[in-house]
C-alpha cells in the first residue's frame, strides 16, 4: 500500500551523522533544565499542552496529516518571533507530541526517532533566531519526556511513521521540538510490520487509504492481555463468558453411554464427535479439546440419530417425563422438543435422508412404530402402528435411501419391514429359523436396505449376513419395492459375531466383536478391511461428512477428495502383474466400542487415534486433590486414572489386575497433604498409592477387612487413616513421620451398615477424633489416644435418632459459636448435634426433591471468615443440590437438579469450592459442575423475607384454614397456661410458654413423641443461651410456625406403616392380619417410649369416647376404676389394622387403602366421636 515518491531527495539541511544531532539535543536539554526552574513556566507549559492537545484531537482529527502540517506551518510562520517565540515553542512542542501520538504507524522506531531528532535539532538551530524560543522548545521537550516518557514516546514513534508525508516531514520538523526517543525494544516492535525502508515518504492519496495500525500501547495491551489470559489459563479452568443462570451448571462430562452409538459430525471445517453421557449429550471438539453439553432429558439417553449432512441431531430417553429433542449441531440449541411422544419414552429414533421425517419406536412391551413430521410442529404423528410383544424389543431403525416410505427395524430375533404413507402403516415380519438354511442364524444387530435394489440385509451374531428380497417376484408391470420380504440366503462375512452394520456411499461397512472393520460392495464382495484395531467389540461406526470421487477414479477438484489423499498402489510392485482395480475411497470415520473407547480412523494414514478411553463398568469412587486441579476416578473394572480438570487431560492411569473382588474399586481418598491416594476394593483390600504416579507405596497391601470397604477417611494431619466395611467394622491405620503405614486395630461397634465415617479435632486438646454413623441410628466415637495394637476402643456410643435413620454427617462450619455435627436422615430432616454432648440442638426441613439427602459436604471457601456466607452441596438418589447456610428450613434456600437418572453414587468438591464432581455408578460417567452461589442467593430473595416462605408450606398459606386454626390454638394455649377453670382476670399476649408447644402441635395434627417434644423445647430453650447465658421460656407465633414446619413429618402420617406393622405382628386370617388385644396393649405400654397402665387406660377410653376431650390435662381427673371393663367391652379380642385405624384412632374409612377388610370381629360397635385428641404416646403407635 505504501509507495515511495519518485525522484525524492533527502533534505539538504539534514545532518550527516546521528551522533551530532543526539549530542546537540542532549546538551541543549540539559542546559535548559538547569536554567529553567520556574514552576510557573512548567505549569503553563503543561496547561497549554493539555488544552492544545484536546483542541487538536477534537478539531483536527478528521484532517489529513499533510493539511494539518501545512496549516500549522503557515499560521505559525506569520507570527512575530519575539512575541510568540516562547508561546509558540510551548504550544508546538505539545501539539507535535499529541499529533504524532495520533498519526504514527509501525516502522523502525529507533531509526525514525533518530532521523527526526537530527532533522529537528538542525532545523531548529538554523531557523529559530530567538534563543529564548529555542530554549523553551528544548525545555518543553525535556519536560514532556520526563512527564510522559513511556506513553507519549511510544505513541509518537508509532504514529509518525504511518501518516508522515513529505511536506509534513519538512515543514513540521522546522517548527516543532523533538519528543523523547523510543526504547530500543519498543522501537523494534513498532517497525516489525513495515515493508518500506525507514523514512520512506508516502503520497498523500495513498496515505489516506492506509488503515490505521494499532498504536504501541494498543499492541502492548494486547500482548499483556494475551499473557494474562495464558497465565490465567494455567491456573484456572476455562469458564463461560456469559453469566450462568443455574446454580449448578455442567461444564464437562467424563465417560459415555457405551450402549448408545458414537456419531461423527466431522466435516471439512470441523472435527466434532457426538455421544451420550447419562442424561446429557456431548458435542466434543477433538482438535480444541472442548465440550458443549446438551441437557434437556430427565432420564438416561437411550438413543441418538443424526441427519446425513450432520446438521440435525436427535436424542431420546425412556421413563417418566420422557422427551425426544431435535438439536441444531452448529448452535447446540434445541429446535424441537417432543414431550412424551410415547407414554414411556423411546428405544430408537431415526431421520430420513432429507431430515424431514422422524421415526420412533416406543419403550414398552407392545411397541409403537410412529412417523413424525417434526418440521411442522404438529403434536400428532403422521401414522403409527402397534407391534406385538412377540417381535421383541425393536432397537434399530433404517430408512430406504431410495424410497423413504420403506423402513426396516429389528430386535434380537425378528426383522420387520414397514411401508408408510397417507396416514397408514403396513408391516411384515418375515420368519427365519435355524432350520431354514440348516445353519444357526444368531441374534440380529442391524439391518439396512441395499441401494438401487429391492434387497435388504441384516447382520447377525454368527458373523452372517441375511439377505432379504421381495416375497413375490417383480414383474414388468410392477417394479416397486414391497415390505413383504423373505430371506433368500445367508452370506458369511466375519469369523466373529457382527455387532455393527451400516452404509456409506453405497459401501457396506461391518464391525465385529474382535474389533475388525470390513468394507463390502453392494454384492457383498470384500473391498477393504482393518484388523489391527485393539479397542474391543465395535459398537458403532460413523463417517465424516465429505464428498468423495466416484469409484471409477474420476475426481472433481471442487467438491471431491484429491486422489493424492487416498491410498495408492505401492510403486515397488509391477503394475503389469497386478489385477486392474479402481482405487478404494472412503471417508475418515469414528469407531466406538463396547469397552468405552472411541477413536478417529485416518483412512489416508491407515491408523486410528484414540479420542477417549473411558470406564466400561460402574464408577463409584471419586475424590479431588486437596491442592491441585486433579480428580481421581476409580471403576469397578479396576481402572484408575487421574484427570486434570483444568486441562481436561489424563495425568496418569493404572489398570489394577487380579480377581474381580481384589481389583474392583469401591472408594478412593486423597490425604490432606496430597501425597497419598488410598484405594478400597470390594474384596476388602486396602491399597495406598503415590498420588502422582499411582504406584504402590506399601510392599504389601492391607487386607484386614473381609468384605467390601465402603468408606475411607484421613485425619487432618494425615497421620491416621480409617476405613469402614460391609461387616459393620471400623479399622484404623497410622503413619508416623518417616515411617510406613501400620495397622492399629478394628472394632465392630454397629450391628447394621455404616453410613458415614468422619475425622475431627478435639476443641480443647487438639487430639484427633473418629466418629462413625450407622443405620442402627448410633453415633459412635472411638478413643484414638488409647488405641493400641489390635485394639480400637470405643469412647461413646449414642442413639441419636428415634424413628428416622441417619444417612450422612459432616462438621458444621464455624458460622455459629457452638461446634455442631450436621446430619441428614431418611425423614428429609437436617439435624445439628452438639459435638460434645451429642444432644440434638436444631432440626430443619431438608430438600424434598423425591429422596432424602444421602451425602452432604460443606462447600470449601478459602480463607473463610465467620461472617462470610457459606454453602453446602448435597446428594440425593439421582439429584444434587446447593443450599445456603446457616440452615433455617426455608425451601427457597435450596436448589437441585438431576445429575444421574440411574443414581448418584458419590460426589466431591474441588479445593477452591468452584466445582462439584458426581459419579453416576452404573452409568459409568462422572459429571463436572460449576457452582454459582449468586444464582441461589437471587432465588432466595425471590422467595420473600421473614415468614413468607414458611406460609407457603402450610396448607392454604397465610389465608388458609390451617393458619386460622393455628391462631385459635395459640390463644387457647394462653388460656390453658392460666388454667381452664380459672376465675382470675385473663391476659393475652403474643407469646405462649414453651410447655404448651406439644399441645398446639397435636391440635394441628402433628403427634410428636416424647423425645421429639424434648428436642423442640430444648431447641427454643437454648436458642440464645450461648449469646446471653439465659434460657428462653416462651415463644411467639412466628417462631412457632418455623418450629412446626421444620419438625412435622414431611409427608404426614402413613397408614401403610400401620398395615405393615399388623402384617408383621399379626396372624393371617383371609386377607386380614389380626393381633390379640392383650398383645396390642402390651406393645403400646412397653414397646417404644414407656407408657404407664394409668396413661394407657385414660388414652384408650378417651379415644373410645368415654372421656371429655382433653381428659385430665384440662377439665377433670380421670377415674380408672371402670376403664378396664370399657376396654374389654369395646375393643375386640382380636383386632386388625382396619379396625384399629377406623374404630380406635378414628381416621375414617380406609377400605380403599386396604385390599380387603373382611375380618369379622375386628370392628367395635361403639360409637366414635368425629374429632379426637391423640396423645404423643398414641403417635408412637403410628
Amino acid at each position: 500500500k505504501e509507495q515511495p515518491i519518485e525522484n525524492e531527495q533527502p533534505s539538504a539541511e539534514q545532518p550527516s551523522t546521528e551522533e551530532t544531532a543526539e549530542a546537540k539535543v542532549e546538551e541543549a536539554a540539559v542546559e535548559k533544565v538547569e536554567e529553567k526552574a520556574d514552576e510557573t513556566a512548567e505549569e503553563k507549559a503543561e496547561e497549554t499542552a493539555e488544552e492544545k492537545a484536546d483542541e487538536t484531537a477534537e478539531e483536527k482529527a478528521d484532517e489529513t496529516a499533510e493539511e494539518k502540517a501545512e496549516e500549522t506551518a503557515e499560521e505559525k510562520a506569520d507570527e512575530t518571533a519575539e512575541e510568540k517565540a516562547e508561546e509558540t515553542a510551548e504550544e508546538k512542542a505539545e501539539e507535535t507530541a499529541e499529533e504524532k501520538a495520533e498519526e504514527k504507524a509501525e516502522e523502525t522506531a529507533e531509526e525514525k526517532a533518530d532521523e527526526t531528532a537530527e532533522e529537528k535539532a538542525d532545523e531548529t538551530a538554523e531557523e529559530k533566531a530567538d534563543e529564548t524560543a529555542e530554549e523553551k522548545a528544548e525545555e518543553t521537550a525535556e519536560e514532556k519526556a520526563d512527564e510522559t516518557a513511556e506513553e507519549k514516546a511510544e505513541e509518537t514513534a508509532e504514529k509518525k511513521a504511518e501518516e508522515t508525508a513529505e511536506a509534513k516531514a519538512e515543514e513540521t520538523t522546522q517548527q516543532k521540538a523533538e519528543p523523547a526517543d523510543l526504547p530500543a525494544d519498543e522501537a523494534a516492535d513498532a517497525g516489525e510490520s513495515r515493508q518500506d525502508p525507514p523514512g520512506t515518504p508516502v503520497p498523500a492519496a495513498v496515505a489516506s487509504e492506509i488503515p490505521r495500525a494499532p498504536t504501541l500501547p494498543e499492541e502492548r495491551a494486547k500482548r499483556e492481555a494475551a499473557a494474562a489470559a495464558a497465565a490465567a489459563a494455567s491456573e484456572e479452568p476455562e469458564e463461560e463468558s456469559e453469566e450462568s443462570l443455574s446454580a449448578l451448571k455442567p461444564v464437562w462430562a467424563f465417560g459415555m453411554n457405551r450402549h448408545v452409538p458414537v456419531i461423527s459430525l466431522a466435516t471439512s471445517e470441523r472435527d466434532v464427535v457426538f455421544y451420550a453421557c447419562a442424561n446429557s449429550a456431548v458435542l466434543y471438539d477433538v482438535n480444541a479439546n472442548k465440550q458443549r453439553i446438551l441437557r434437556g432429558h430427565t432420564n438416561a439417553i437411550t438413543c441418538t440419530a443424526a441427519s446425513n449432512d450432520k446438521r440435525w441431531l436427535v436424542t431420546g430417553d425412556a421413563g417418566l417425563d420422557s422427551a425426544v429433542i431435535i438439536w441444531d449441531s452448529r448452535t447446540a440449541v434445541p429446535v424441537r422438543t417432543m414431550f412424551e411422544p410415547h407414554p414411556n419414552g423411546v428405544y430408537a429414533v431415526a431421520l430420513n435422508p432429507n431430515s424431514r421425517f422422524l421415526c420412533t419406536l416406543s419403550a414398552e412391551a407392545n411397541q409403537t412404530f410412529a412417523i413424525w413430521n417434526w418440521t411442522t410442529g404438529e403434536e400428532l404423528s403422521l401414522c403409527s402402528a402397534t407391534l406385538s410383544s412377540a417381535y421383541g424389543i425393536q432397537r434399530y431403525i433404517s430408512f430406504n435411501a431410495d424410497d423413504n416410505s420403506h423402513v426396516v427395524t429389528n430386535s434380537d430375533h425378528q426383522v420387520l419391514f414397514f411401508q408408510w404413507g397417507e396416514g397408514k402403516v403396513e408391516y411384515f415380519a418375515p420368519p427365519l429359523t435355524d432350520k431354514d438354511f440348516n445353519k444357526p442364524v444368531g441374534r440380529y444387530c442391524h439391518s439396512v436396505f441395499l441401494r438401487k435394489s429391492t434387497k435388504a440385509i441384516s447382520a447377525t451374531s454368527q458373523g452372517l449376513c441375511v439377505v432379504w428380497d421381495s416375497n413375490k417376484p417383480l414383474t414388468k408391470m410392477s417394479t416397486e419395492a414391497t415390505p413383504d420380504k423373505r430371506a433368500v440366503k445367508l452370506v458369511p462375512l466375519h469369523e466373529k459375531g457382527i455387532t455393527v452394520l451400516t452404509q456409506t456411499d453405497e459401501i457396506i461397512v461391518t464391525g465385529d466383536t474382535a474389533g475388525h472393520v470390513k468394507f463390502f460392495d453392494q454384492n457383498l464382495q470384500l473391498l477393504y478391511w482393518y484388523q489391527h484395531f485393539k479397542f474391543g467389540p465395535v459398537s458403532s461406526i460413523s463417517f465424516k461428512y465429505q464428498s468423495l470421487p466416484a469409484q471409477t477414479g474420476a475426481a472433481n477438484d471442487d467438491d471431491r477428495l484429491s486422489l493424492k489423499s487416498q491410498p495408492t498402489m505401492d510403486p515397488l510392485y509391477d503394475t503389469d502383474a497386478t489385477i486392474p482395480a479402481n482405487p478404494f475411497f472412503v471417508r475418515d470415520f469414528v469407531i466406538g466400542t463396547s469397552s468405552a473407547v472411541f477413536a478417529n480412523v485416518d483412512v489416508k494414514e491407515s491408523r486410528a487415534h484414540i479420542i477417549h478411553r473411558d470406564f466400561d463398568a460402574a464408577v463409584r469412587a471419586i475424590d479431588v486433590h486437596p491442592t491441585m486441579t486433579k480428580i481421581a476416578i476409580g471403576g469397578k473394572s479396576g481402572y484408575l486414572k487421574i484427570w486434570n480438570y483444568q486441562t481436561k487431560l489424563t495425568e496418569c492411569s493404572r489398570h489394577i489386575e487380579g480377581k474381580a473382588s481384589s481389583s474392583a474399586i469401591r472408594c478412593i481418598k486423597f490425604d490432606p497433604a496430597g501425597e497419598f491416594l488410598a484405594v478400597g476394593h470390594e474384596g476388602g483390600l486396602l491399597r495406598i498409592l503415590d498420588a502422582d504416579t499411582l504406584s504402590d507405596v506399601m510392599e504389601e497391601n492391607f487386607h484386614y477387612s473381609r468384605d467390601c470397604i465402603t468408606h475411607i477417611v484421613f485425619s487432618d494431619d494425615s497421620r491416621y487413616l480409617a476405613t469402614a466395611d460391609k461387616e459393620f467394622t471400623t479399622s484404623l491405620y497410622e503413619r508416623e513421620r518417616g515411617r510406613p503405614w501400620t495397622y492399629v486395630g478394628r472394632h465392630r461397634a454397629h450391628y447394621k451398615e455404616i453410613h458415614d465415617l468422619l475425622f475431627g479435632v478435639q476443641i480443647d486438646t487438639g487430639y484427633n477424633r473418629l466418629l462413625s454413623l450407622g443405620k442402627d441410628r448410633y453415633l459412635v466415637e472411638y478413643d484414638i489416644p488409647n488405641a493400641s495394637k489390635d485394639n480400637l476402643p470405643v469412647m461413646t456410643s449414642d442413639r441419636i435418632e428415634q424413628n428416622g435413620v441417619p444417612l450422612c454427617m459432616t462438621w458444621y462450619p464455624p458460622i455459629v459459636k457452638e461446634q455442631f455435627l450436621l446430619t441428614a436422615n431418611d425423614e428429609y430432616k437436617y439435624k445439628l448435634y452438639n459435638c460434645t454432648t451429642k444432644k440434638c440442638r436444631n432440626t430443619f426441613l431438608g430438600p424434598t426433591y423425591g429422596s432424602p439427602v444421602r451425602k452432604i459436604c460443606i462447600l470449601p471457601h478459602p480463607n473463610a471468615q465467620p461472617t462470610d456466607r457459606r454453602y453446602a452441596v448435597f446428594m440425593l438418589n439421582d439429584k444434587i443440590g446447593l443450599t445456603i447456610l446457616p440452615l433455617d428450613g426455608n425451601p427457597y434456600n435450596s436448589v437441585g437438579c438431576v445429575a444421574h437418572p440411574q443414581g448418584v453414587a458419590n460426589m466431591a468438591c474441588s479445593a477452591d469450592g468452584r466445582f462439584l464432581f458426581t459419579a453416576g455408578g452404573e452409568d459409568a460417567t462422572v459429571q463436572m459442575w460449576s457452582v454459582h452461589p449468586a444464582v441461589l442467593d437471587a432465588q432466595s430473595k425471590l422467595g420473600g423475607p421473614d415468614l413468607i416462605p414458611f406460609y407457603s408450606l402450610m396448607e392454604g398459606g397465610r389465608e388458609g384454614e390451617l393458619f386460622k386454626e393455628l391462631e385459635d390454638y395459640f390463644y387457647y394455649a394462653q388460656l390453658r397456661a392460666q388454667g381452664i377453670d380459672s376465675m382470675e382476670t385473663r391476659w393475652v399476649s403474643e407469646r405462649i410458654p414453651i410447655a404448651e408447644i406439644p399441645f398446639v402441635m397435636r391440635g394441628l395434627g402433628f403427634y410428636p413423641s416424647e423425645q421429639e417434644i424434648d428436642n423442640m423445647m430444648n431447641e427454643i430453650k437454648f436458642s440464645r443461651y450461648v449469646d446471653t447465658g439465659e434460657y428462653v421460656t416462651d415463644i411467639d407465633l412466628g417462631e412457632f410456625i418455623r418450629l412446626y414446619v421444620n419438625h412435622r413429618p414431611v409427608f404426614g402420617l402413613s397408614l401403610d406403616r400401620i398395615f405393615k406393622a399388623f402384617k408383621v405382628l399379626g396372624e393371617a386370617k383371609g386377607e386380614e392380619f389380626l393381633v390379640d388385644r392383650g398383645d396390642i396393649l402390651d406393645l403400646l405400654q412397653n414397646s417404644g417410649e414407656h407408657m404407664t397402665e394409668y396413661e394407657l387406660a385414660e388414652y384408650l377410653t378417651t379415644l373410645l369416647g368415654f372421656n371429655p376431650e382433653g381428659g385430665s390435662f384440662e377439665l377433670e381427673e380421670f377415674n380408672p376404676a371402670t376403664a378396664g371393663d370399657l376396654i374389654d367391652a369395646h375393643i375386640p379380642a382380636r383386632i386388625g389394622a382396619s379396625g384399629f385405624v377406623e374404630d380406635l384412632l378414628g381416621f375414617g374409612p380406609v377400605a380403599a387403602r386396604q385390599k380387603s377388610s373382611q375380618a369379622a370381629g375386628s370392628r367395635s360397635q361403639s360409637a366414635r366421636p368425629k374429632s379426637v385428641q391423640i396423645s404423643s404416646s398414641e403417635a408412637q403407635t403410628l
